[in-house]
């Protein structure tokens, strides 16, 4: 007979004595914030885990990065003409892989795989690698009706020429059109919004904070301009940057760099008027609506978005009934646990997240802006792709 005491995870325990307990033997990891710190605790599964950023000298602490469904991999992906497809030429580690990198052949991605979540509050999130009750699809995953295997954001910000690869300048002042008319021909989609907050949720847990900048790094956040991709390639894992947390300097996270700060990010397929939030497939993108009219082919939300703000701090985020997983804001004031800020318009407008060199501690996970009319490029705003298969 065995007995055991203290404070440790039940992934330890054998299956049957997890099923007589009412665990199923599936992991779960969690994390609930309060909604007026920054700082969350991290909840079933991740309670134990540990987490420190890396720089470039120092390797931090991760002992989630081994674990579904945080564990990445970056891939080189590239468009085959002749098939019409997108194939895979080689994962990091491969044989082929250096040669690869030195030759800038293809586009570094980082690969996701599938997952699933539970959002029970505004303030909570608990994410699997495996369904079980009371989760849905990680929405990352699911596209054009159907569920992928992976999902891959590209490893820097667009490039100039649409290239995903360092030293290259990001791509800005193009209009979205133009970005997703440049990205398909090489197989690719402008990285969508409902992509982007199901990446987010593993960041939340994993970071078990909603102020990404106070705890993996500023990132790009001061200058007035933007930077070419590559300064955070010397760091000693997969979030972190090069020097220290408070310097202006790209953020990994995750394996992506800037997923936030250096330039705003173009969310695909979402567009907001008069207070509301209006989303669509991206894989069913061709072109951004040209008026009202054509919010009719969109699925209209039933939370509103926030409206009246001008760089102002966000107070509350979106949880709605149908579509919980979507993290916009929904109001303004104190206090706020992110530390971000957001800007909106009543007008027909683009959504951006993430904030860029001109804004400063506003920069983070959920910094959001829909002040933009559709159509209009901007000097700050540029974008990640994405790109789903099995």
């Amino acid at each position: 007979m065995g007995f055991c005491m203290g404070n440790f995870s039940s992934a330890v325990l054998p299956d049957a004595i997890k099923a007589s307990i009412g665990e199923t033997g599936i992991p779960k990891y969690g994390v609930k914030f309060d909604g007026t710190n920054s700082a969350g605790v991290r909840t079933y599964d991740a309670a134990n885990l540990t987490w420190s950023p890396s720089t470039s000298s120092v390797a931090g602490i991760d002992e989630f990065k081994s674990i579904l469904p945080f564990k990445t991999r970056e891939v080189i992906r590239q468009y085959n003409s002749t098939s019409g497809a997108r194939e895979t030429l080689a994962y990091e580690g491969d044989t082929n892989y250096s040669s690869l990198v030195s030759s800038k052949t293809g586009d570094r991605m980082i690969e996701f795989t599938a997952s699933y979540y539970r959002r029970t509050s505004e303030n909570e999130y608990i994410v699997s690698p495996k369904t079980q009750d009371g989760f849905s699809i990680n929405p990352a995953f699911w596209h054009g009706g159907k569920m992928y295997n992976h999902c891959a954001i590209s490893k820097y910000n667009i490039g100039t020429g649409y290239v995903i690869q360092p030293g290259t300048a990001t791509l800005v002042n193009t209009n979205m059109n133009t970005f997703r008319t440049n990205l398909r021909a090489k197989g690719l989609n402008l990285l969508d919004y409902q992509t982007y907050c199901g990446i987010a949720m593993l960041m939340l847990v994993k970071y078990a904070n909603m102020n990404l900048q106070s705890v993996v790094g500023m990132g790009y956040n001061s200058g007035n301009t933007t930077y070419s991709s590559g300064n955070s390639d010397g760091v000693k894992g997969v979030d972190g940057s090069a020097t220290s947390l408070t310097a202006n300097e790209a953020v990994l996270t995750m394996g992506i760099e800037n997923f936030y700060g250096n330039c705003w990010k173009y969310m695909d397929g979402t567009y907001t008027y008069s207070g509301n939030m209006y989303i669509k497939d991206v894989l069913d993108m061709t072109t951004d609506p040209s008026s009202t009219t054509d919010l009719s082919s969109y699925t209209k939300l039933s939370t509103g978005v926030i409206t009246g703000a001008s760089n102002s701090a966000i107070k509350n985020i979106a949880y709605d009934s149908t579509y919980n997983y979507l993290l916009y804001p929904v109001s303004i004031g104190s206090p706020n646990p992110s530390g971000d800020a957001c800007w909106s318009a009543n007008t027909l407008d683009l959504v951006y997240v993430g904030g860029s060199d001109w804004n400063g501690a506003s920069d983070g996970l959920f910094a959001f802006r829909c002040d933009d009319t559709v159509g209009l490029p901007d000097v700050g705003a540029g974008g990640l792709a994405v790109e789903f298969y099995d």
